[in-house]
C-alpha cells in the first residue's frame, strides 16, 4: 500500500482537508458508467488522471468537489449525486469498504462509518457524527462543522448510505425521516420515491432516522472475523503514531472488558510502553486510560440494552461494575437516565 503523502485525517487542519482517494476514484468509475472517459472527466475537473491511480492514498478534499463540477458539466440533466449514490458499492472503497461489507448489521455499519469517517472527510476526526438509538429508531445526524453545502455531496451521501444498507442487509432497511439542511427542493419527487418517508428541508442538520429493528438484522455473507482483521489493518495504516497507540489500546480495553478487570499497567506492557509513557501519549491525544475504559463501557452498555434482553444486573457484571448501583450512577451520568428507564421508554 502506498504511504499517504498528505496530512493524516487524524490531524486535519482547515488548509489540508483530505479524503481517501477511493472516493474520487469511484467518481471516475461512475463517470465511465455514464460514458465519460476518466481522462475527459479529469480534464473537466482541472485534475491529472495520473494523480488518481492509488485509491489507498489521501488526497485533497477539493479534488472530490472538482470532480462533482466536472460530472455536472458532462452529465447535463442527470442528478449526479443521486445517480452516484445508487451506483457506488463497498467494493469501490477498497479496504474500508470491506469493513462495511463484513459488519455485523446495519447499526454496526453506521458505527464503523463514524469510526472511519475521517477517511471520507478529515474534519470528521474533530467532529464525529453521533448515532442515537431511541426506542424503535436509530438517529444519525451529521455535525454542522463537517457537512457539505453542495447538493451533489449531500445527495450522494444520503442515497449511497441507504442503497448500501439495502444491498447488504437481510431485512429491508426502512427510513423513517430524512433531514436536509439545504432548501433546494428541485429533486423532491425523487427523494420521496426513494426514501418513502417524510422529507424535511431547511433542517438544522443533514441526517436520517432509521427503523431500529431492520438495522439489527445480520448482513448477507458477512464475515465478522475478517472485518475485525481488516478494520485493525485500516486503523493501523491511517493512524498517526499516537493514534496508533490509542487504537491498539482500545482493542486491549475491549478484551479486558470481557473479564471486567481493567489494568493500565497490563495494557501498557502489551503495548511495549511504561505506564507514564502511555499516559503521555494519551494526553497528547486529549484522552486517558480511564476515559477509554469509560468509552468502552458506555458503548457496550448501550449495545447490550438495545440489542439484547440481558438483565441490568447482568450488564453491570459484564462491564466490571461491583454492583448495580455503581452501574446505574455511571449510566445516568452518560445518558441522563437509568438503564431500566432507558429500556422502558415509550416508543416515539
Amino acid at each position: 500500500m502506498a504511504e499517504p503523502n498528505v496530512t493524516s485525517p487524524t490531524t486535519p487542519n482547515d488548509r489540508e482537508r483530505v479524503v481517501l482517494a477511493a472516493l474520487p476514484m469511484a467518481q471516475l468509475v461512475f463517470g465511465l458508467s455514464q460514458g465519460i472517459e476518466p481522462q475527459r472527466l479529469c480534464q473537466a475537473a482541472g485534475l491529472s488522471l495520473a494523480q488518481l491511480t492509488d485509491r489507498d492514498r489521501l488526497v485533497p478534499h477539493d479534488w472530490k468537489c472538482a470532480l462533482w463540477d466536472g460530472l455536472g458539466k458532462l452529465c447535463s440533466g442527470t442528478p449526479v449525486g443521486i445517480a452516484f449514490g445508487k451506483f457506488v458499492t463497498p467494493d469501490h472503497l477498497g479496504y474500508v469498504g470491506q469493513v462495511f461489507r463484513n459488519a455485523r448489521n446495519g447499526l454496526d455499519v453506521l458505527q464503523k462509518l463514524v469510526r472511519f469517517g475521517a477517511l471520507f472527510d478529515s474534519l470528521a476526526a474533530r467532529y464525529p457524527t453521533p448515532i442515537e438509538t431511541d426506542g424503535d429508531t436509530i438517529r444519525v445526524m451529521g455535525s454542522r462543522h463537517v457537512q457539505d453545502a453542495r447538493l451533489e455531496c449531500v445527495e450522494a451521501t444520503m442515497f449511497g448510505l441507504v442503497t448500501q444498507l439495502q444491498a447488504l442487509a437481510e431485512a429491508p432497511v426502512r427510513v423513517v425521516e430524512v433531514h436536509f439542511r439545504l432548501t433546494d427542493q428541485r429533486h423532491r419527487s425523487a427523494y420521496e420515491e426513494f426514501f418513502a418517508c417524510p422529507i424535511h428541508f431547511g433542517a438544522e442538520l443533514d441526517g436520517m432516522v432509521f427503523a431500529r429493528e431492520p438495522m439489527l438484522a445480520p448482513l448477507r455473507g458477512a464475515n465478522v472475523a475478517a472485518a475485525a482483521r481488516i478494520e485493525a489493518y485500516v486503523a493501523e495504516t491511517y493512524a498517526s503514531p499516537d493514534e496508533s497507540v490509542e487504537v491498539k489500546l482500545q482493542a486491549i480495553v475491549r478484551e479486558q472488558l470481557r473479564t471486567g478487570a481493567f489494568s493500565q499497567g497490563e495494557a501498557a506492557r502489551a503495548l511495549g510502553l511504561g505506564v507514564r509513557a502511555l499516559e503521555r501519549r494519551l494526553s497528547k491525544r486529549g484522552t486517558s486510560f480511564g476515559q477509554i475504559v469509560e468509552d468502552a463501557r458506555r458503548g457496550e452498555a448501550l449495545r447490550m440494552l438495545t440489542e439484547t434482553d440481558a438483565a441490568v444486573y447482568e450488564i453491570a457484571f459484564c462491564l466490571g461494575y461491583q454492583d448495580v448501583s455503581s452501574f446505574n450512577r455511571a449510566f445516568k451520568r452518560w445518558f441522563g437516565t437509568t438503564p431500566r428507564e432507558y429500556r422502558a421508554r415509550p416508543l416515539p
